[in-house]
Formats: structure tokens, C-alpha cells, sequence
């Protein structure tokens, strides 16, 4: 009986890290659609404003525009994370390390990217980026929730001990 209950823990492991890297990827792929539809409207906005451009100047236009604004957008999503981070955890600790642990994820794909770049080139570069990315992210999110079953933990001890936070 005790291998069975070995096994569905197993499972349900396994299942947690193929369900966290689908929402990664998932996460990845809307961004990605995301930065191509911003492209297109900006090149649809920039043929109507200046109807002297070709479609291929606009388009350029467009997904240089977009290059430009991404790091302002990468800064107000970061910005929402902060404040998601801090509503979630009520230690101060596990929200300022939460913090720091959702700049993992970009700062080590652009390690990886540039690493992949040295040594595959370009595609090299974004595969091994992306991968990098990706398992950055999922990890940031299982040490997050590990942190989040914690701290529930610890207030349920404290409501059955009696506790309570009169201390």
C-alpha cells in the first residue's frame, strides 16, 4: 500500500511541474502573440497617420516602436508583481525575497542568451534564453508557493495552539 501512495505523490508532483511549465510556456507564447499584435497596430496606426510610408516602413516603424515601449510595459507588470508579492505574503521577508526572486527569470535569460549567442549564434541564443527563462520562472513559482503553504502552515499552527497573534 505504501508504494501506491509513493507513487500518486510522485504523480502528483510530476503533474504540478508539467501544469506550472504548460502555464510558462502558455505565458511565453501570449507574450510573444502579444508583441506581434502590438507590431501590427502600431504599423496599422502609422500607415493611417502617415499615408506617404509603404506597408513594409510602417511595419518596421511598428516593431521598433514596440521594441522602445517594451521595457516600460516589462516595468509595469514587474510594478504589479511587487504589489501581488506583497497582498500575498504577510512576512515582509518572503515579499521582499518574493520581489527579488521575479527578476530571476528575465536577468537569467538574458545570461543565457547571451551565452547561447557566443556559442550557437542567434537561434542559439534565443533557445537556450527562452529554456533558461522558462525554468527560471517555473522554479520562482514552486519556491512561491512552497512559501504560500508555509505561511499557512504557520496560521494554522497559531489558531490551534491559541496563539493567535496575541503575542
Amino acid at each position: 500500500m505504501e508504494h501506491l501512495s509513493n507513487h500518486v505523490i510522485c504523480e502528483n508532483k510530476r503533474n504540478r511541474y508539467k501544469e506550472v511549465l504548460n502555464k510558462a510556456a502558455l505565458d511565453k507564447s501570449k507574450e510573444i502573440a502579444a508583441e506581434g499584435i502590438a507590431s501590427w497596430s502600431a504599423a496599422n496606426w502609422m500607415e493611417s497617420e502617415y499615408p506617404y510610408l509603404t506597408r513594409k516602413e510602417a511595419e518596421a516603424i511598428g516593431k521598433n516602436l514596440v521594441k522602445k515601449a517594451s521595457p516600460f510595459v516589462a516595468g509595469a507588470f514587474y510594478l504589479y508583481g511587487i504589489q501581488e508579492n506583497h497582498e500575498r505574503f504577510k512576512s515582509p521577508y518572503n515579499a521582499f525575497s518574493a520581489d527579488a526572486y521575479d527578476t530571476l527569470p528575465i536577468s537569467l535569460g538574458i545570461i543565457g542568451a547571451w551565452w547561447g549567442s557566443a556559442l550557437g549564434g542567434p537561434v542559439g541564443g534565443a533557445v537556450i534564453g527562452g529554456t533558461i527563462s522558462i525554468g527560471a520562472s517555473v522554479w520562482v513559482k514552486i519556491e512561491k508557493d512552497k512559501w504560500e503553504q508555509q505561511q499557512s502552515l504557520s496560521v494554522d499552527e497559531e489558531k490551534t495552539s491559541g496563539t493567535g497573534g496575541g503575542k
